[in-house]
This record gives structure tokens, sequence and C-alpha cells, in this order.
């Protein structure tokens, strides 16, 4: 028997659950592109034991097709743009200083937002890529490299929009 491995393009790694009802066993809980709902609470239980996160007050899965999240680092927790108040709008402050201490005034996000085709960081978040600046920052010492390191497209997108805060709706922190 001849399997072929089918690749799978980054949108379908994270999607929406259907359920399969096993006599004697537990539900097998399987991934589905075809909606985009999250899974009724009764069965949301099983979840964790599935190895899926819940995220958010609103408790989906997250999509990063679909989703635009902003990660709280005194929670260590995602929550959807909409599920949150803004707290500050966008704001020019930040465009007079340089690119590595804009990036660190960035925000922790994932999600494409309905666009098309998302880019790496916005599927998997910004976050190892923006913790990385500002401990370059706070040592002072800036890498020759440092827009290779972080990738000169991502430095681009972070530096050229205006991006607004939000507040966490568990500790009321901007993120």
């Amino acid at each position: 028997m001849d399997i072929k491995a089918e690749w799978l393009h980054p949108a379908a790694w994270y999607y929406r659950l259907e359920c399969e009802f096993r006599p004697n066993k537990k539900p097998l809980l399987k991934v589905c592109n075809l909606c985009n709902r999250a899974p009724p609470r009764h069965l949301t239980q099983f979840l964790p034991q599935q190895g899926i996160n819940l995220t958010c007050t609103c408790e989906k899965i997250y999509s990063p097709p679909l989703d635009s999240q902003h990660y709280c680092s005194n929670c260590s927790e995602w929550f959807h743009v909409g599920c949150m108040e803004l707290s500050q709008p966008e704001t020019q402050s930040h465009a007079f200083k340089p690119a590595p201490q804009q990036l660190a005034d960035v925000p922790i996000m994932r999600g494409w937002n309905g666009n098309r085709n998302g880019k790496s960081w916005e599927t998997v978040g910004t976050g190892r890529k923006l913790v990385a600046v500002k401990a370059w920052l706070a040592k002072e010492v800036l890498p020759k490299n440092w827009r290779e390191q972080l990738d000169n497209q991502f430095v681009t997108a972070m530096t050229e929009k205006i991006w607004a805060l939000y507040t966490c709706p568990k500790c009321s922190s901007d993120i």
C-alpha cells in the first residue's frame, strides 16, 4: 500500500474541530476546516487531553487566517482583538524612534486577520522576535546583522505600521 503524505498549507494547521463519538471510548476530536465555531462547551473538557488549547475569554480555538490576537505577558494568554477594549489608539509617537526601539514597543500578536496569505510570524506570533529585540536593547548590544536575524521583511512590516494597544480582559494591562 502506497501512502503519500500530503503537504499542508499553514492555513490548515489551526482550525475548528469535529467530534467523532465512538462506543465505549472518549470522543475523538478531529480538526475540521469547514466551520468557524468553537466546539460546544460540553466537548471542551476533552480538548486539553487532545493537546488542543482554547484561547481568549471567548474560549475559541486560534485560527491564523481568521483571527487576530494579542498576547498578555502578565497572564501568559492570547486574546482576540475583538474581545478586548481599545486602550490606546494608533499613535505616531514611536515613528521618530530608531527601528529597534520601535520594535520593542510593538505588542506581541498573531493572526492573519482575514488576509489570504499570512507570513510565518503572523501564524505563530511575533513574540520570539520581539523578545530578542528587547534582550538586545537591555544589554545595549545590537548585533550587526540584527535585521537579517529577525528577517528584513518582519522589521519593515512591524515598523511601517502604527499599532494600537488593547486592555487585557484579565489583568487590565496594555497589550
